[in-house]
């Protein structure tokens, strides 16, 4: 780890850490940005449980609510500044994933909020949110750098072909394209390089060409068997399974569904192609490009029905089976974002926000949307950076709440002084066993055990303010 890395992702939140993601957010009032960080703090500490029980008495609640109902305080503004603090995450490292993805948030049962809209193919009511995760090639959560949290006011069922005739624009799927200029536009202030990962659902030709026009890296893994302009092969599919195999790649994929997991070996081919332009796209101005195609096989598959197959697209070269495999490995990141998600919807319990308005709808989201990362952050650093200090992630009294807890079968105190020991021991708090084999903790423990450690640093901040007295 380089010093610069160390500088800027080790910052102590010792002032808690609400304090520190949401400076310089400019709400025109002192006393409201402070009520917001105390909200936040709430918040964190408590995720899961709906506001009235997260703010610890009737006037915190009241000050919540009406936090969310301020005209001042809005999404945008929440957003930006941890979009702020993303940017400076990012001059740690020289390689940074964007991951979209997108979700949807039901909140179909709750009949009285203004400006909800329909999600799905159904007539159930909610917003949809598309996120830009920020991940290192080795996992760990930078912050968010987009967010678009929409409804659809309308309904459409389109066929196939009518859909096919819409311009980009006109359909829904143009904000993978929105969040890649964004990314595109922040990411060249930090002078890094980013690479932009998605799932089949951007497997758009537009979305290629427009990373084309911007100079932007992907990586997308495909979803159509695409037409190819090759003089021996017509469909992307064949092409590349015509292509000798460079070398093998180990996949380790889990139990789901009722089947257990298992190692993969997968064999891998690459090579370049050019994307025609379809007919129902040659009346704009599109042109063809040039990708690489990276794809892997499984040998000798136990069910040749559940085989293993990816096929990537990419726009940055790929000439060795050693950037086939980096290829491969940014792509196995995508599953963060999900991960993101479900802490958000099942950790955070967003779906189950009561609030009565779009725009407070919004903007309670945007600040749980900060909470999830923040929680997602703490479960990642343990691993990647497990000797940074304990600070990186706890307060000076949530250090001590949280010695005092570990060490309270011993009736001593523990050493909390690496982000390893300090997650582990929350975990504990809510679940985790740490036994010999039983590796990192998740996030569902980490969320638990936040909670625990709320109580007990409440209580230790009363303790020491009765002695001072």
């Amino acid at each position: 780890m380089t010093k610069q890395k160390e500088t800027i992702e080790m910052t102590s939140v010792d002032g808690g850490w609400a304090e520190a993601e949401l400076a310089g957010i400019d709400l025109g009032d002192k006393r409201l940005t402070s009520r917001l960080i105390r909200v936040a703090e709430d918040f964190a500490n408590q995720p899961e449980v709906p506001i009235n029980h997260a703010s610890k008495d009737w006037a915190a609640t009241k000050a919540a609510y009406r936090l969310f109902g301020n005209a001042n305080v809005t999404d945008k503004k929440l957003f930006g500044v941890h979009q702020k603090r993303t940017q400076e995450r990012l001059l740690g490292e020289k390689v940074v994933l964007a991951i979209q993805d997108t979700t949807y948030l039901n909140y179909d049962d709750h009949d009285s909020c203004k400006g909800l809209g329909f999600i799905g193919t159904e007539e159930l009511k909610g917003v949809i949110a598309h996120h830009t995760l920020m991940v290192t090639p080795n996992g760990l959560p930078l912050g968010l750098l987009t967010q678009e949290l929409t409804t659809r006011t309308k309904l459409k069922r389109l066929n196939q072909g009518e859909r096919r005739k819409l311009p980009i624009k006109k359909k829904e799927s143009f904000r993978w394209i929105r969040a890649l200029r964004k990314t595109t536009e922040l990411a060249r202030a930090t002078e890094r390089t980013v690479v932009t990962v998605c799932d089949r659902e951007c497997d758009i030709f537009e979305f290629m060409h427009e990373a084309q026009v911007l100079g932007a890296p992907y990586v997308v893994r495909s979803c159509d068997n695409r037409n190819v302009a090759d003089d021996d092969f017509d469909k992307l599919q064949i092409l590349l399974r015509n292509q000798p195999a460079v070398g093998t790649f180990e996949l380790t994929i889990p139990s789901r569904n009722g089947k257990k997991g298992r190692t993969a070996e997968l064999e891998i081919r690459f090579a370049e192609i050019t994307l025609p332009v379809s007919k129902n796209l040659r009346k704009y101005s599109y042109s063809a490009i040039t990708v690489w195609a990276v794809m892997t096989t499984e040998k000798n598959p136990a069910d040749p029905n559940d085989a293993m197959e990816w096929i990537l697209l990419t726009n940055l070269p790929v000439s060795s089976c050693d950037e086939a495999v980096e290829r491969l490995r940014w792509y196995q990141m995508r599953w963060q974002i999900e991960i993101f998600h479900k802490i958000l919807k099942s950790g955070c319990n967003v779906e189950d926000c009561r609030l009565e308005t779009i725009k407070r709808l919004k903007t309670y989201l945007s600040l749980f949307s900060v909470i999830a990362w923040r929680i997602f952050y703490c479960t990642h650093i343990c691993r990647t950076a497990p000797n940074a200090p304990a600070s990186t992630i706890l307060s000076t009294v949530e250090i001590e709440a949280l010695s005092m807890l570990a060490g309270k079968k011993d009736k001593t105190r523990k050493t909390i002084n690496t982000v390893k020991v300090a997650v582990v021991e929350i975990a504990k708090l809510g679940g985790f066993l740490a036994r010999r084999h039983d590796g990192f903790p998740g996030p569902t423990s980490i969320w638990r055990g936040f909670r625990k450690l709320a109580n007990a640093t409440e209580m230790w901040e009363i303790t020491q303010a009765l002695k001072c007295g």
